[in-house]
């Protein structure tokens, strides 16, 4: 692997030119369960800055959206309940990707699909780490990059799934990866139900004003 100096100036080079990036990311001499542990790294990386910024923004989203809200979304980002909800997250990426990707004639690998998503998770880690230092300093410009951050997330899965696969058309891999969203989000949601259900969750009590 190379060393953390590298692995940042190649994330900054993912805006610019994703799929050279991507290229080189597969290209790690990496078997699979190596693949699948860096994966895991990246997934605890990222719940670690998420749980940290909601510690850090908990009165100022409740402020605008209410208690109810700010409960609802501490329960989620609780340690244990963000590592079941982005690590979920990140598996059914992997396999929609792949899965969806080859029923379009894509020629992807499931292991280049495990090491582009752990890329694709590190680039939004240190993404979260620019925005959680600007959201304390210099709080309209932290919203400003979640904005930003919300874009680049479309252009680098399509650009990333689109050298997986082999594909030219971004139009077309823009809207495969639009429908392993909507497949990823719709089993996590049945996911994290069965979980809440299971662990003993139970949606914050709203009493409406009168």
């Amino acid at each position: 692997m190379p060393d953390f100096s590298t692995l940042v100036r190649q994330a900054w080079l993912s805006i610019a030119s994703p799929r050279d990036v991507a290229r080189w990311v597969m290209g790690f001499d990496m078997h699979r369960r190596a693949r699948w542990e860096l994966l895991l790294l990246t997934v605890i990386l990222l719940v670690v800055v998420e749980v940290i910024q909601f510690q850090l923004m908990t009165d100022r989203i409740a402020a605008v959206f209410g208690e109810a809200l700010a409960e609802a979304v501490g329960q989620m980002t609780r340690p244990f309940m963000a590592a079941i909800t982005i690590g979920s997250l990140a598996v059914m990426s992997v396999f929609a990707t792949f899965w969806i990707g080859r029923a379009m004639g894509g020629q992807g690998d499931l292991g280049d699909a495990v090491v582009l998503c752990a890329w694709f998770l590190f680039c939004l880690f240190l993404l979260e780490c620019v925005k959680l230092v600007m959201s304390v300093a210099l709080p309209p410009f932290g919203a400003l990059l979640g904005i930003v951050g919300f874009g680049l997330f479309w252009w680098l899965m399509s650009n990333f799934v689109a050298e997986l696969h082999g594909f030219s058309s971004l139009g077309m891999v823009f809207l495969m990866v639009l429908a392993s969203a909507a497949a990823v989000l719709v089993g996590l949601i049945i996911f994290m139900s069965i979980i809440a259900a299971l662990l003993g969750f139970e949606p914050p009590n709203v009493t409406p004003d009168v």
